[in-house]
């Protein structure tokens, strides 16, 4: 849990003095407290879902592989955990493979490819330190299947990610894959995971509220930490394997109309926690108050590092919450963004197979569009002007 520090006389605290670095300390420390033996971690398997028909670790294997697409960091990241208390369980090499492959249909800007990228370079040294392995490939599902047949895996830890792009990636890696092989998806993106909250879609927060609150005491937890890793390995056989992780950009050509983020610490998790100090220290205090006053700046600013998985929504979550006693009203605001309407989107996407197209839309809102199709209007806007914000008058 959330663990901050320093505090007064009576136990309150002293958010002038959390610099960048006591914050990040603290976080190491609350890590370190929640375990770091991993391989004897009591694991709640129910953020789990088995994809293949086999569960078990295929004997005699040579390594536990992480497919990495949403959540892309090291610490604090579900998927992480699972999958080096796996590998240490069977005394394995860990790696981490992320395919760039398609990236275009999850990041069409240079904005999105950039913090992408650069975020990925930071995941990449980390495990370095750690000595677990990491892959950016330019490859297929199909291509991942192969290498993790030839490479003698044992089991493959993947990410849940309820988008239909990522979610055809998933099937065509288990078509391909050997049947001894076992597949788990993780929830490392929401502090409750969809299939826990609700057995069904939720039209509004309303609904999911109580559904969540009610699971909050077993998910709202603490992480515990990712250590070095005992087993040393690489893979062989690699092809289409982007050693430098700069050549990603020449490989896939975005709209550079959109510039990458001026503003910020950088991305990565270390950026990402600096703009939640900023934000606790800051900012929070005004939050629910003035956060929805555009003239004003007094929002967290964490979309970026949320949306690319750099930083842990639950993370945030853990340490606004240390602070209800100093500001109860505001710390209630944002945690209800922050988990009742943002997993209120996965909900949708992951009940709702037509998300991301008007038959996905509820019928009186179906029904309102067809009666209103041929109103007149006063303006009327071709695809290509609202795209590049040509609409002001």
């Amino acid at each position: 849990m959330a663990s901050l520090k320093p505090r007064n006389a009576d136990g309150k605290i002293i958010l002038s003095q959390l610099t960048k670095e006591l914050f990040l300390k603290n976080i190491v420390q609350a890590r370190q407290a929640q375990g770091e033996h991993l391989e004897h971690y009591d694991f709640n398997k129910s953020r789990c879902k088995v994809l293949s028909k086999n569960e078990t670790v295929k004997s005699n294997s040579s390594g536990i592989l992480y497919w990495m697409m949403r959540d892309c960091r090291v610490q604090d990241n579900w998927a992480m955990i699972f999958a080096q208390r796996l590998a240490l369980k069977h005394s394995l090499p860990l790696y981490v493979c992320y395919l760039y492959k398609d990236v275009h249909k999850l990041c069409p800007t240079l904005r999105h490819l950039t913090f992408l990228i650069e975020g990925l370079k930071i995941v990449e040294k980390e495990c370095k330190e750690l000595n677990i392995g990491f892959y950016m490939l330019n490859s297929s599902a199909e291509e991942l299947s192969t290498l993790i047949e030839k490479n003698n895996i044992g089991g493959v830890v993947s990410e849940f990610y309820p988008l239909r792009h990522p979610i055809e990636q998933q099937k065509r890696l288990l078509d391909k894959l050997p049947k001894d092989v076992p597949v788990v998806q993780i929830d490392a993106h929401n502090i409750v995971p969809p299939w826990i909250a609700s057995d069904k879609q939720e039209g509004m927060a309303k609904f999911l509220r109580p559904k969540i609150n009610k699971q909050l005491p077993e998910y709202l937890c603490g992480f515990p930490n990712i250590s070095k890793h005992k087993y040393a390995g690489s893979l062989k056989n690699l092809t289409n394997h982007l050693r430098d992780l700069d050549e990603a950009y020449k490989h896939f050509s975005p709209n550079w109309d959109v510039d990458v983020v001026k503003w910020g610490d950088g991305p990565g998790e270390e950026g990402g926690l600096s703009m939640l100090r900023t934000f606790m220290t800051e900012k929070l205090k005004y939050y629910g108050v003035t956060s929805n006053d555009p003239s004003k700046d007094n929002t967290s600013k964490l979309s970026p590092w949320i949306r690319f998985g750099h930083i842990s929504a639950q993370r945030c979550a853990l340490e606004v919450k240390s602070l209800e006693s100093l500001y109860k009203e505001q710390c209630e605001k944002f945690l209800e963004e922050l988990i009742v309407r943002r997993e209120l989107t996965d909900n949708y996407c992951y009940y709702n197979e037509n998300y991301d197209n008007i038959n996905g839309a509820a019928n009186w809102a179906k029904d309102t569009l067809k009666f209103h199709a041929k109103d007149k209007r006063t303006w009327v806007y071709t695809r290509d002007q609202l795209g590049e914000s040509a609409n002001s008058r």
